[in-house]
């Protein structure tokens, strides 16, 4: 046993390149998982090394300095040391015993750069397993690292550079294995069908280990990703596996400017798409902006109606900058203006969407909704409600607060929407005959006309 200043819980995965240990820390106090790698010949100078046992008066750990016997404690047999030692049944007397005393190495084994790889602290999950697959790169090698939580999530997370001054963390990917939480209880890789079996409580999930797909349309968007199995061919971004007959753009997921990896990163690339979003006064709305990479930061620029110059949207007051967007609460004349969200990655940044808010009196509101019930309640014995198209109001566009006025609008459109479906009813149901002719079926190879006997 190797004496280590860790948990006593851990988790090692024997396939993997290098010596990569899980290790938690199951604690009311404090909670957590991290992740070490440790280097091969520190443990095996640590087991070349000298012995740990206890001694003195007090009983305290020490270094063992006297005779080890021959073969040394913790050697395979062979026929190297004694062609007579064929099983450790044909160890000495002697060789056994010191084994049962002295069963600690005294020499500690530290993790490269002497701390771990990956932290997660303070989260509602602790890592239960580990699965790591090498991808070699023009760069140089990447680890990923697939980790599998306690709550049925599983974390995809690239580490690169071990040989340098510091490793480097690149977090991919988190997929929820099912839509009910349940504990990962193990992992396997299927390298041949690039595949993840994932095994849980609720069953068995197949995974794919890439999804390049979801990383963007552009060559900026793929290799901001930095996920060292996809790659822009020049037309997508696919995987390294598909694409070795092309010549890929993301050659290095260690830089984060796409301008010098991409040929065709300012040529090309598609505008930001413009959104109108109407809001009503004193209510809230929601711009919705998601960043295509983890390691994307979102940061909102704000050009009001009455001015040029643009502003930085702090996460203050009414605004609240979320994961997926931005809530702005207390909707005033103020807030008016282009909205533009854009996606920062180191020295890199682009646009990802802009939005054209419009905002809408509480007053014009309330007299468009008190109308509208007015005609609703005037012509619904007739069957006939004032359309909503006819006002050039898009309904789907506001942000709505609960309220009297809001619920006769809504009810104006339920019913609307039955009246809809009770007149289509009723012609169809005037036609019953023509809607159900059969038709006549032919058995292959027979012709349209009868032939009698010869």
């Amino acid at each position: 046993m190797i004496r280590q200043n860790c948990t006593k819980k851990y988790l090692l995965d024997q396939y993997a390149p290098s010596p990569y240990i899980v290790l938690f820390f199951p604690s009311g106090i404090f909670s957590g998982s991290a992740v070490c790698v440790y280097s091969l010949a520190a443990i095996r100078a640590a087991f070349n090394g000298p012995f740990a046992h206890k001694e003195g008066f007090d009983y305290q750990w020490a270094e063992y300095k006297g005779r080890i016997p021959y073969p040394r404690p913790g050697t395979c047999p062979s026929e190297t040391y004694d062609p007579f030692l064929q099983s450790t049944k044909d160890f000495p007397d002697e060789v056994i015993s010191f084994m049962r005393t002295h069963h600690l190495m005294w020499d500690p084994i530290y993790p490269l750069h002497r701390k771990p790889v990956l932290i997660r602290v303070n989260v509602p999950f602790s890592i239960r397993h580990l699965l790591v697959d090498r991808v070699e790169t023009e760069a140089g090698h990447v680890d990923v690292l697939f980790l599998g939580t306690d709550e049925g999530k599983v974390l995809k997370v690239g580490i690169s550079n071990l040989e340098g001054q510091g490793s480097q963390e690149i977090s991919l990917e988190e997929i929820q294995v099912s839509k009910v939480p349940s504990a990962v209880l193990d992992m396997q890789f299927s390298l041949k069908r690039q595949e993840l079996l994932v095994s849980t409580a609720k069953g068995l999930v197949q995974l794919s280990m890439y999804h390049c797909e979801l990383y963007g349309k552009t060559c900026a968007d793929c290799c901001l990703a930095r996920d060292p199995y996809c790659t822009w061919d020049g037309k997508s971004c696919r995987a390294v596996l598909l694409t070795k007959k092309r010549r890929a753009q993301c050659p290095n997921v260690l830089k984060t400017n796409p301008i010098n990896q991409c040929l065709d990163a300012t040529k090309g690339t598609p505008m930001a798409e413009e959104k109108v979003i109407f809001g009503v006064q004193n209510n809230s709305t929601f711009l919705e902006c998601h960043p295509l990479s983890p390691q994307t930061k979102i940061r909102w620029l704000l050009q009001r109606s009455n001015t040029i110059a643009l502003e930085e949207v702090e996460n203050t007051g009414r605004f609240s900058i979320l994961e997926q967007g931005l809530l702005i609460n207390q909707l005033t004349q103020q807030d008016a203006g282009l909205y533009q969200c854009q996606g920062m990655d180191s020295s890199f940044s682009q646009t990802l969407t802009y939005y054209k808010l419009r905002i809408i009196g509480q007053q014009a509101m309330e007299a468009v909704t008190s109308r509208l019930g007015k005609n609703a309640e005037t012509k619904g014995n007739h069957h006939s409600v004032t359309p909503v198209s006819g006002l050039q109001l898009p309904y789907k566009g506001y942000s709505w607060a609960s309220g009297t006025n809001l619920v006769e609008f809504c009810n104006a459109l339920q019913q609307r929407k039955r009246l809809r479906q009770k007149v289509w009813t009723s012609r169809w149901q005037q036609h019953p005959s023509e809607s159900k002719k059969g038709r006549v079926r032919r058995q292959p190879g027979s012709s349209g006309r009868e032939e009698g006997p010869v």
